[in-house]
């Protein structure tokens, strides 16, 4: 995976590759801020993409040792002191002082003792002696992930865990440490009275989430300082709108006409299937297969899916049989129909929606208006509402849906046909 981040770039000024890396926020007090490695000039920029996996292992543990030594209490006592001179002093001595790696113990001690009389006050605020036993981040990571239990794919527990790193780095960056057990309640308010919109309701989760499952395992032993912090309610969904005929041709007719596969293939079936990204980027090859000499995706046969009510079979429309999809599926052997993750699909194919060919502008026409063109389809075909709710994925309703409904191929069969093909 590393090999295929973007972070080889070309020196045109003397033909080198060379790797780059910014390091998280929380540990540049001790990198830096940049990782940096560049190869000589006989290494082409292939060779460098190859050789990349190792300065991203390099980076990574650096990353991680980095973190161990802020975690240290002999580090937060020089983080300690150094904002306290900082903040309460002020002076041009103080600065001197304090580098960027902060101040010593022992050193910052003697430095306040040759204050003057109004330094008094900060000397008797320094405790060299640590108040608790630091919590780090990944400490709270793996409480956390312990409590949250077993995930449905590797994609969805590396995205919630980048987001909660995300989270804690953005709070570290304004309460000035990365122990979880230092930050207060108070640091913890003044934090998101700093954030708005849909950032405040993500970002205010996400901590909250950490220290509930810190709380859960006893850290730390002064309380949970996010229990009084008040989640922000999330802003309205934002509308989205489905694709018109004249639209919905277009942009099937350019995807047709790709060379990449997630390009010609992604718009395809989510046309005529309603499936969200994630269901069909890591689709294996085997749940397309012949049900009665009928050609079906039995999507989420032995996979984890977004709900439990995902799971279903779907007959495959002659728009998509058509153009051989079957045999860009046979093709891809025994693994996934695509080699690329949720994320950079979703953004591949917006970028195809906003590209100079198509120029399809708007918040409410994106990737996921295939799904309401599909679900406004089969409600105006008159598809009978239970059967309607199988075929989206959507949660049964009543104990008949429940429990005594059995949807069959035919029905299924016919309902899909319902739907416009606008690339015949």
């Amino acid at each position: 995976m590393a090999a295929r981040m973007p972070y080889v770039y070309m020196d045109t000024n003397k033909g080198r590759p060379f790797y780059l890396r910014r390091f998280p926020s929380d540990v540049t007090e001790i990198t830096g801020e940049f990782f940096k490695h560049t190869w000589p000039t006989s290494v082409s920029r292939p060779e460098a993409d190859r050789l990349s996996v190792e300065q991203a292992i390099l980076f990574d543990a650096q990353v991680a040792a980095a973190r161990d030594r802020a975690a240290s209490p002999e580090w937060h006592i020089k983080q300690r002191l150094r904002v306290l001179v900082h903040k309460m002093l002020a002076k041009p001595e103080a600065t001197a002082m304090v580098g960027r790696f902060g101040l010593g113990t022992e050193k910052a001690i003697r430095f306040l003792d040759r204050m003057p009389d109004e330094a008094q006050p900060v000397r008797e605020m320094v405790d060299v002696t640590p108040r608790h036993d630091p919590i780090s981040l990944d400490r709270a990571l793996a409480d956390w992930k312990k409590r949250h239990g077993p995930w449905r794919d590797a994609d969805a527990e590396k995205k919630a865990t980048k987001a909660k790193t995300t989270a804690a780095e953005l709070l570290f960056a304004s309460a000035g440490t990365s122990d979880m057990a230092e930050i207060t309640t108070e640091m913890l308010q003044a934090w998101k009275d700093d954030l708005e919109g849909r950032q405040a309701h993500d970002l205010v989760a996400h901590i909250k989430g950490l220290y509930t499952a810190l709380a859960a395992n006893n850290r730390p032993t002064t309380g949970n300082p996010a229990d009084k912090i008040e989640t922000p309610r999330k802003p309205d969904h934002k509308p989205r709108a489905e694709f018109s005929d004249q639209r919905a041709t277009l942009i099937l007719t350019s995807a047709l006409a790709s060379d990449d596969p997630l390009i010609k293939w992604g718009p395809m079936i989510m046309a005529f299937t309603g499936t969200i990204i994630s269901e069909f980027v890591y689709a294996p090859t085997s749940e397309f297969k012949l049900i009665d000499g009928v050609w079906v995706w039995h999507l989420g046969e032995n996979r984890v899916l977004k709900t439990g009510n995902r799971p279903r079979v779907i007959p495959l429309h002659e728009g998509l049989i058509r153009p051989d999809f079957l045999g860009y599926v046979r093709s891809r052997g025994d693994g996934l129909l695509f080699d690329i993750d949720n994320t950079r699909a979703s953004a591949a194919l917006m970028a195809h929606l906003r590209g100079d060919e198509l120029c399809i502008e708007g918040a409410d026409q994106c990737n996921y208006s295939w799904r309401h063109r599909f679900i406004s389809t089969l409600v105006a075909k008159r598809v009978e509402p239970s059967l309607r709710r199988y075929l989206e994925g959507h949660g049964a309703v009543g104990v008949d849906e429940l429990h005594y409904i059995h949807h069959h191929l035919p029905e299924m069969i016919e309902a899909i046909r319902g739907l416009k093909d606008p690339t015949a």
